[in-house]
């Protein structure tokens, strides 16, 4: 279950008057999978406008939850994504695209050709995902309900279930509970994201009502606390979607005692603002004391086909939020015998840092030659990476960084953090691989992309 927490930072301004951070999440205590199975029988009218709207459910489930996708008897369409599991981040990002998965005639076909039976896929998903280990299993079936099995299905070990049925057509409800027994079965009349949520454990985890006693806040326009402020309010009561990212909110004078948060089927809890922890700027977290390595870029030589698709790769797990690296260390990015996993892991196969920074032009063509350079930056936890103003990477066709930058490892909040020109500081997301706004172009005045791989490693 998913409980929000806050916590709170003091601003000592210059005129006395300070500001207030106030930062509310509700992170899921366990990881997740879900399976979501699509009914594509004649009988079930299963259309692009039922997958989208299955997308946007999805999306108040955690980001990082797996995702395994199905139809009926046992057949599994490819997700798309290569060399990992899907993740819920994946699906939400369009990543996945459940229409292009499912719709395809040839999947149509295999699907409608093998039954509408949902045994064998629970079967088939009890192989791939073996055990429960501490994860929370969901199944999401989107179907008329009139299925084929003769005798009653029982979920994986630790699944909990529920059915939606198409937005078209009808629905057999009574069919459904012969087959799957008590599990729940939704029409277009029920709540299936408040279901879905509560079967996930996730009551806090999505879209929720936020009640702001007194004070007046300004609210942290991006997610990933990317943005500046928006304008000063006084409204006691704010949406906010706890499936993308914490709630910041900058107070000026009195703040709160306690936030109120009401959450999926009537949830709700009485969140205690704690008294502010310690200094906090608003213009971004604090450099810590110790030393600084400035950065060590590896280049890395490669034909402009393999550059360009490494750069489109690491763009995709950007997007998804997803990590370089698997649980087991095995790169995702790229694969573990090529030039670019020789800077990425140490002499015993395991990740040679505590993260990863790549960077390449954004624009490579064929007038680049028969190579083209990307720079490996391995980062560690000990001390900030710092990147001057000036030339990096290979003498022949340097890099030109345009800004001062960093990155380093916050202990207390438990994230990494970039810091632009002393003025400005991104906190990065806790998990996954993302880009990095700043400003680096080549030798020819191109933009570069900066992409940063995320936790790795043990420490991960």
């Amino acid at each position: 279950m998913d409980e929000p927490i806050a916590s709170a930072w003091r601003n000592a301004a210059a005129d006395g008057a300070g500001v207030t951070l106030v930062e509310v999440s509700a992170e899921p205590s366990r990881g997740g999978n879900v399976l979501v199975v699509i009914d594509l029988s004649d009988s079930s009218p299963v259309a692009d406008t039922d997958l989208s709207r299955l997308r946007r459910l999805l999306a108040s489930l955690p980001r990082g939850w797996a995702v395994e996708l199905a139809g009926l008897s046992g057949t599994s369409p490819a997700s798309g994504v290569r060399g990992d599991r899907a993740t819920v981040g994946h699906v939400v990002d369009g990543v996945v695209d459940l229409q292009a998965v499912f719709m395809d005639t040839q999947v149509v076909g295999r699907t409608r050709v093998a039954g509408s039976f949902l045994g064998p896929t629970f079967e088939a998903f009890a192989r791939s995902a073996g055990p429960v280990a501490d994860q929370t299993r969901v199944g999401v079936v989107l179907t008329d309900g009139r299925l084929a099995d003769v005798d009653p299905v029982r979920p994986p070990e630790g699944m909990r279930l529920v059915g939606i049925a198409p937005a078209a057509g009808g629905h057999d409800r009574h069919r459904w509970r012969e087959v799957v027994g008590d599990h729940e079965f939704i029409s277009s009349d029920g709540d299936p994201v408040g279901a879905i949520r509560a079967l996930a454990g996730c009551a806090f985890h999505g879209p929720c009502a936020v009640t702001i006693p007194c004070g007046t806040y300004r609210v942290q326009a991006g997610h990933d606390g990317t943005s500046p402020a928006g304008p000063p309010s006084t409204e006691r009561q704010i949406r906010w979607d706890f499936s993308l990212g914490r709630l910041r909110l900058e107070f000026t004078g009195e703040v709160p005692a306690h936030l109120d948060v009401a959450g999926a089927g009537g949830a709700t809890a009485r969140v205690a603002v704690p008294t502010a922890a310690g200094e906090w700027s608003a213009l971004g977290a604090v450099e810590p004391a110790g030393p600084t390595q400035m950065a060590m870029a590896a280049e890395v030589l490669l034909a402009v086909e393999e550059a360009r698709e490494i750069l489109r790769r690491a763009g995709e797990l950007s997007a998804a939020r997803a990590s370089w690296f698997a649980d087991d260390g095995t790169p995702t990015l790229v694969p573990p015998g090529s030039a670019v996993a020789v800077h990425l892991l140490d002499a015993t196969g395991r990740p040679a840092a505590d993260a990863f920074l790549l960077i390449g032009s954004a624009e490579i063509d064929a007038a680049d030659g028969g190579s083209v350079a990307l720079l490996v930056v391995p980062v560690r936890r000990a001390a900030p990476t710092t990147f001057a103003v000036g030339a990096i990477g290979p003498e022949a066709e340097p890099l030109t960084v345009r800004q001062t930058w960093s990155v380093h490892f916050d202990k207390l909040e438990a994230r990494w953090i970039v810091t632009i020109d002393q003025l400005s500081a991104i906190q990065l997301p806790p998990r996954g691989s993302h880009a990095v706004p700043v400003d680096v172009c080549d030798c020819r005045e191109k933009r570069c992309v900066v992409f940063f791989s995320g936790a790795v490693g043990p420490s991960r």
